[in-house]
């Protein structure tokens, strides 16, 4: 009798697939990031007189109410997946948009930014396609991940030189937007529902392509992604000291990073340089960003997820100080593009180290947590370091500032090593699920 023929692996896996089209809609994702709305500063302080303050608060409150459903959707991602969550993104995100054409009071302003924020940070760039991404994938997760993070800054990039250049030739600030929103639903509204699916098991694959779960071990830092995966609840990880450091250390991080995000291109053009240099500063961090994110994924393969944590919060704290100097535009992009590196990068690497940590089955739950405090963080910073400007009538102080936090923040992420499970509770591994599941079919 001949063995029957082995499976093949498919030419292309499909996760791939998923990960291009959540990338997609995390290049315009990256038209609610703080460096991104931040070029639109000035011009909206100009057309309305409305202070620097009040628009930040924006920001602010978006951020704030956006992170705060971060949990609840994290468990709906974990249940449901992309297919359902990532179209209703789609449409949430234009809708907000497409109405700041409507917008003539700073409160109509606040609702319209919130839906399109709040739709970018869960639906489109955060907490379910970061979850769809973790359960694709295990081997090359951090390469996965780097990628899928990679489009969100790129797309601000991109799409800042954009909206600047529109600004420059006297469009409306609230038909740049609008264009925005528009263009977005028309690409994404029909291939999201075709395409994405929650994991590999729903359509009879395994993550990474493979044909057979790897049970052996290799060397290097493969070793570590061998074997069977043991999956953490959220309830489990909030009763580890690891969780707890992480969560602090990225909404400090998170908290200075994003003040400066928003507010260096007025800082900028307040030190002589103009509009043009200005978003092309913004652009060139989201750019840095976005570039850096597929190398540090490419790393964590090899590398302990913690140490480039640090050390990329590290590089970015000393790069707050530096930014407090920079005055001409070669010293701007100098600065820009590595603190994007930094600070974009060190935020995906988070997410990796708790992948690895705590594994995927409640990956969205975990990091929905986890992204509630990042979320506050990003709300803090912008409106903190406005109110400090209007008091204070420079930004020196706010680089000094992050400088100080971002050091903090290293130090909680250092201490952050990689957790065992608590003692008398049963670790959820997916080898141990088969064979009870293989145990009960034989009884």
């Amino acid at each position: 009798m001949s063995a029957p023929n082995p499976p093949k692996r498919p030419r292309i896996f499909y996760g791939w697939y998923i990960i291009g089209l959540s990338g997609a809609s995390a290049i315009f994702a990256g038209t609610t990031s703080q460096a991104f709305f931040g070029v639109f500063l000035k011009p909206i302080e100009d057309d309305t007189g409305w202070t620097r303050a009040s628009i930040a608060g924006a920001v602010t409150i978006a951020t704030f109410v956006g992170g705060g459903v971060a949990f609840f959707i994290g468990r709906l991602a974990d249940r449901y997946g992309p297919r359902v969550l990532m179209t209703i993104g789609v449409v949430t995100y234009a809708v907000g948009y497409t109405s700041m054409l409507f917008v003539t009071q700073i409160w109509q302003l606040y609702i319209a930014f919130f839906l399109a924020r709040m739709a970018s940070l869960q639906f489109l760039a955060g907490v379910v396609p970061r979850t769809t991404a973790v359960n694709w994938f295990r081997r090359m997760r951090g390469r996965a991940l780097g990628l899928q993070t990679m489009a969100m800054p790129l797309g601000g990039a991109v799409l800042a030189s954009v909206a600047g250049a529109l600004i420059a030739t006297g469009m409306p600030w609230r038909a740049v937007l609008a264009l925005f929103g528009l263009v977005a639903l028309a690409l994404l509204a029909i291939p999201m529902p075709l395409i994405m699916r929650r994991q590999p098991e729903d359509i009879g694959l395994l993550p990474d392509g493979d044909i057979e779960v790897h049970k052996g071990s290799l060397s290097d830092g493969h070793a570590r992604h061998q074997g069977a995966e043991v999956s953490w609840t959220l309830e489990e990880t909030l009763r580890t000291k690891t969780m707890w450091l992480i969560v602090w250390g990225s909404l400090l991080q998170t908290l200075a990073s994003g003040g400066i995000a928003f507010h260096m291109s007025a800082h900028f053009q307040e030190s002589g340089l103009s509009t043009q240099v200005a978003a092309a500063g913004a652009s060139a961090f989201l750019l840095g960003g976005a570039l850096s994110s597929t190398l540090w994924g490419f790393l964590t393969e090899r590398y302990d997820e913690r140490v480039l944590v640090v050390t990329a919060s590290a590089a970015a704290m000393i790069l707050a100080f530096y930014g407090s100097i920079v005055a001409d535009p070669i010293s701007v992009l100098i600065f820009s593009v590595l603190f994007g590196a930094t600070t974009r990068g060190e935020g995906a690497l988070v997410m990796m180290m708790m992948a690895a940590y705590y594994g995927r089955r409640s990956f969205g739950a975990i990091s929905g947590f986890a992204n509630t405090f990042t979320m506050m963080g990003l709300g803090i910073g912008p409106f903190l370091y406005a109110q400090i400007y209007d008091v204070q009538g420079e930004y020196e102080v706010i680089f000094y500032t992050s400088g100080c936090i971002m050091a903090v923040a290293t130090l909680l992420m250092w201490l952050a090593r990689r957790p065992t499970h608590m003692p008398g509770l049963k670790p959820s591994s997916e080898s141990e699920s088969e064979q009870e599941q293989e145990q009960a079919t034989s009884a």
